[in-house]
């Protein structure tokens, strides 16, 4: 045998020994795991034992199942059951596989994530209230539902998850068909902290309506959160919406969306003047720099003029763009060259009022620079 060949056995022969010890070791301890005493199904609701109608110690678990999730469902049946709840509800008793995001969408809506044991607290709380018999309605359903929402939703019985069911009980009670209840139920909105009466009116808006698909109605709650995050006060509801013209707004959005990423990154310092602000009794007057050119396409499609086009002027020096906000709410852009205010446009290029116009030769003043008053 060549020294090769026997320097390879030997190599071989060395990967095994690792190969089986390994195995043996992993043995040993998944062997010390199946051995320790499994604890009581009963210890995961300690925090619940005030609402037992049947004692711990009269429970015998009959599944074989080493699934901690159906072992505690057949407890939950037994410290809880009276009265009859919907399937649904058992969603509020599982525990995830490992921490995850339940939701994640795009424009900064937040995270929600499932920790250890059961999906959402205030849920457990609800289901002993509804299993026990308790007073739904007025100990939680009258923060969410009116009470027929409320019956609608103890009634449910779609195979579907709490907060969809929450969502579903609210378009029925608006619009009396399944189908679009669900439709609805299944789309990004269940996804948000209905508390906010905001987004129940949302839901009856779109109960009124005739959405296609989820996906339509995916796009317009991503169109919502986008504005929502714009202005706080913005909302859809008693502005004459339809479900076409808010479709019509959402592919302009889109479309602005494009438009931005096209035009990329588009940075430049700007002139040697600090934004400005003014505090008057009935608000405050702010005077920013816009500095980017994604800030630059935002202003003009706020304003709806071509403000986007001054962008090289920007760049090379030639000229700063301002926007002028009264608390927060876009009025004036403002165009400077040199030391000259040389142009201000508003809204759909209207001119400025005398009350801006005064405030302007206040800024221009103090900001070293020109101003035809």
């Amino acid at each position: 045998m060549g020294r090769a060949t026997r320097l390879k056995e030997e190599a071989l022969l060395l990967a095994e020994l690792r190969i089986r010890g390994s195995l043996d070791a992993n043995t040993k301890r998944v062997k010390a795991e199946l051995s320790k005493p499994v604890p009581d199904v009963s210890e995961d609701f300690v925090d619940f034992e005030g609402f037992f109608i049947r004692s711990k110690e009269s429970f015998s678990l009959k599944t074989k199942s080493k699934d901690r999730d159906k072992q505690r469902l057949e407890f939950v049946r037994h410290a809880f059951h009276r009265y009859y709840v919907p399937a649904f509800m058992l969603n509020a008793w599982e525990t995830p596989p490992r921490p995850q995001p339940q939701h994640r969408y795009q424009f900064g809506i937040p995270q929600r994530l499932n920790y250890g044991f059961a999906t959402k607290i205030d849920y457990r709380f609800w289901y002993v209230c509804i299993a026990t018999g308790g007073s739904f309605y007025k100990e939680y359903g009258n923060q969410l539902f009116t009470k027929k929402e409320c019956h609608l939703f103890l009634t449910c019985k779609h195979e579907i998850k709490i907060d969809e069911a929450i969502v579903y009980a609210i378009a029925f009670a608006e619009c009396n068909n399944t189908g679009k209840a669900l439709r609805i139920a299944k789309s990004k909105i269940n996804a948000f902290g209905l508390t906010n009466e905001f987004w129940r009116e949302v839901i009856r808006f779109f109960a009124r309506q005739e959405p296609k698909s989820k996906e339509q109605l995916d796009d317009i709650i991503d169109y919502i959160v986008y504005k929502k995050r714009e202005d706080a006060d913005f909302t859809i509801i008693g502005k004459g919406h339809t479900l076409e013209s808010l479709c019509n707004k959402v592919e302009e959005w889109h479309h602005d969306l494009r438009r931005l990423k096209a035009i990329g990154e588009g940075n430049w310092d700007g002139i040697n003047v600090k934004d400005s602000e003014y505090v008057q009794k009935d608000g405050i007057w702010k005077f920013t720099q816009i500095k980017s050119a994604k800030d630059l396409q935002r202003e003009g499609n706020a304003m709806r003029h071509c403000v986007l086009s001054y962008k090289r002027d920007c760049i090379e020096g030639r000229c700063s763009i301002w926007s002028l906000t009264f608390n927060d709410n876009r009025k004036l852009t403002i165009e400077v060259k040199g030391h000259y205010v040389a142009q201000i446009r508003g809204l759909a290029n209207r001119m400025a009022r005398p009350d801006e116009k005064s405030i302007i030769s206040r800024w221009a003043s103090s900001s070293g620079f020109r101003y035809a008053y």
